[in-house]
């Protein structure tokens, strides 16, 4: 089995194991407030096929999504110990963060 990383939210978290070329995953927040945030993950890429992870943050009346953060095993390597990333974003109005993580 492949394993791409864990995350936490208010000091919960998910734990995604992939089993078949191109599974995706989805995970997104409630609705946040307007302010500064500080996003802090661990993940790993061990395992025959994990595709990568990106990191979205929509506007909650926007159909848009931006990428605020990315990771592809193809062009960033394979990392088998659990690493941390750390995204800092600053909304002006409601938002959601969305977590996709896909393997190839």
């Amino acid at each position: 089995m492949d394993k791409l990383g864990m995350y936490y939210y208010n000091g919960h978290h998910n734990y995604l194991i992939f089993q078949r070329p191109n599974d995706k995953a989805r995970l997104y927040t409630p609705s946040l407030e307007p302010g500064k945030y500080s996003i802090q993950l661990f993940f790993h890429s061990s395992g025959d096929g994990p595709g990568g992870l990106s990191i979205y943050t929509r506007e909650d009346n926007s159909p848009y999504a931006q990428l605020v953060w990315y990771y592809s095993k193809k062009f960033n390597g394979t990392y088998s110990d659990w690493t941390e990333a750390r995204v800092e974003v600053n909304q002006v109005s409601s938002f959601k963060v969305s977590f996709w993580h896909w393997k190839d």
